[in-house]
């Protein structure tokens, strides 16, 4: 995989990869409310494609490098290596990104944020 680009201030980076394009993902147009199901996909203590379920346990900010950035907090166990794993919705859409968390409780960047952040390093590349 190639980086294509990174933003710490939104804790996302965008990466190329080679081959095949796979089954795209939908992504939600609204997020889930607080209390709806969501799965995460990563891999957690190094187990890949892992499936982790949970809840939306509320909306808010992290503070610190993400600069008070709105985040979804969900309770799922997706923990040590799940980071840039997608958070689905009940119906499998994408509604955000697994940034950082502790114990049980992990930070996730709305879809909207990373989608955006793609969009810029996307279009910077095509200029390059």
């Amino acid at each position: 995989a190639k980086v294509l680009g990174s933003d710490p201030k939104t804790d996302v980076a965008v990466l190329r990869i080679e081959g095949e394009p796979g089954q795209p993902i939908r992504m939600a147009s609204t997020m889930p409310p607080q209390g709806q199901a969501v799965a995460t996909i990563g891999a957690p203590n190094g187990w890949s494609y892992s499936l982790s379920a949970g809840l939306v346990s509320r909306y808010g900010s992290a503070a610190s490098q993400f600069e008070n950035r709105p985040m979804l907090q969900i309770a799922a166990p997706a923990i040590g290596g799940s980071s840039g794993g997608l958070v689905f919705n009940a119906r499998g859409e994408g509604v955000g990104m697994v940034s950082f968390g502790k114990s049980q409780f992990q930070q996730a960047i709305p879809i909207d944020q990373v989608m955006a952040a793609a969009a810029v390093f996307q279009a910077i590349h095509r200029a390059e």
